[in-house]
């Protein structure tokens, strides 16, 4: 739902206040204390009164085809309930944080220089969120996972096509000599293309859902891809509608610990209603990049709108940042999104965004303080986000 222009603007600057005055709330100084609050699994209060931290672990799904090449990675978050919950669709693509000296990557690139832990670190550091549970599926293994879902009913704009690289048939080789050695050298791999699935809509088996997950066809763009995989996890959701029974999924009852297993934790997940969302992929060239990679970057607002919504324990935030609880009177995404890149750029973490449990907030712009040199020395900065304010302890 998105609010008209102006009702759009007093909405962000009440929802700017009452984080602010959440962040300011917190009795830790400029907040040293964030990272226990967010660390906590029963959910201490952000701004002293209001809704506790929910607890909500984040589990990170790496799919491989038979090549052992990630084709898809996806952040799993379980709702505090411990059923149902966020699938995050992230780009494999994705551009990973890097030294001056080093030549760029895509977080992909990490598997195969230090395995799926040097994944997760990478895909924490794009998150900024903590991992709790990483796991690497390969076809057989993720059609199994999926094995206990009904058939996925989607529909696909283009036909999904793999390609597979074979030497040509017959094999032929090429003889190079010279005054004193003979070199020979293989022929250039054939590509093949073949078409697994047609567009439009279709009913799929886990097996073949996998296999669409899996497709590339060498020369596309992961972007090409994006959109496919998006649908099936939605598709996902969809067919789960508001979760399998445990017996269904083949879980116990949730306990209130996080699933130490990827399958369990991805079942359990499967327990209940689902949301999906895909981060916004953006192709980028940064200075070194070699050519033909394909690499994209992310925006870093949209991630922390996300994972603030729905996994904010997994939330890591600088020891010298202030944590805010952002409360908005409407579901809006925009409006969400603003909030958060002003309250960024001032150097406030948001911690947590919920939807207020009354149509109104307070209008006036009251910053309510335990340590007034935080106010003094922040009034600036302040000030440009929410305009002039007066401040009470």
């Amino acid at each position: 739902m998105t609010a008209i222009p102006s009702r759009q603007r007093a909405l962000l600057k009440r929802a700017l206040f009452a984080s602010i005055g959440a962040s300011l709330l917190l009795p830790i100084g400029v907040v040293s204390g964030a990272r226990s609050i967010l660390g906590s699994s029963s959910g201490r209060n952000v701004d002293g009164s209001v809704v506790p931290l929910p607890n909500t672990p984040t589990a990170l799904l790496a799919s491989v085809n038979d090549a052992n090449e990630i084709t898809t990675l996806t952040a799993l978050v379980l709702d505090q309930s411990g059923a149902g919950g966020t699938i995050v669709s992230m780009p494999v693509g994705a551009a990973v944080e890097t030294l001056a000296n080093e030549t760029p990557r895509r977080l992909a690139d990490s598997f195969g220089i230090a395995g799926i832990e040097g994944v997760r670190l990478d895909a924490e550091g794009i998150l900024d969120a903590t991992i709790s549970v990483v796991g690497v599926a390969g076809p057989a293994d993720f059609t199994n996972l999926l094995s206990v879902v009904p058939s996925l009913t989607v529909t696909f704009d283009a036909p999904v096509v793999n390609s597979t690289l074979a030497p040509p048939d017959p094999a032929t080789t090429t003889t190079v000599k010279s005054r004193s050695t003979t070199t020979t050298i293989a022929p250039p791999l054939v590509q093949t293309d073949t078409e697994l699935l047609p567009a439009g809509p279709l009913s799929l088996t886990p097996e073949q859902a996998v296999a669409a997950l899996n497709a590339r066809r060498i020369g596309d763009p992961e972007s090409a891809r994006l959109p496919r995989v998006k649908a099936i996890w939605e598709s996902l959701a969809a067919a789960v509608g508001t979760g399998l029974s445990y017996e269904q999924a083949g879980v116990s009852d949730p306990d209130g610990s996080t699933p130490s297993d990827i399958g369990v934790f991805l079942r359990r997940l499967l327990t209940g209603p689902i949301q999906v969302r895909q981060l916004t992929a953006n192709p980028i060239a940064p200075e070194g990049t070699p050519p033909g990679l394909d690499l994209y970057g992310l925006d870093p607002v949209e991630i922390r709108v996300i994972l603030a919504s729905v996994a904010p324990s997994s939330l890591t935030i600088g020891a010298d940042m202030m944590a805010a609880e952002l409360v908005l009177s409407i579901d809006d995404a925009n409006l969400a999104y603003e909030a958060v890149k002003r309250l960024e750029y001032v150097g406030i973490a948001v911690a947590l965004i919920r939807l207020s449990d009354s149509d109104t907030l307070e209008e006036t712009t009251i910053i309510r303080h335990v340590d007034k040199s935080v106010i003094d020395n922040g009034r600036v900065l302040i000030e440009s986000v929410a305009g002039p304010f007066k401040s009470v302890r």
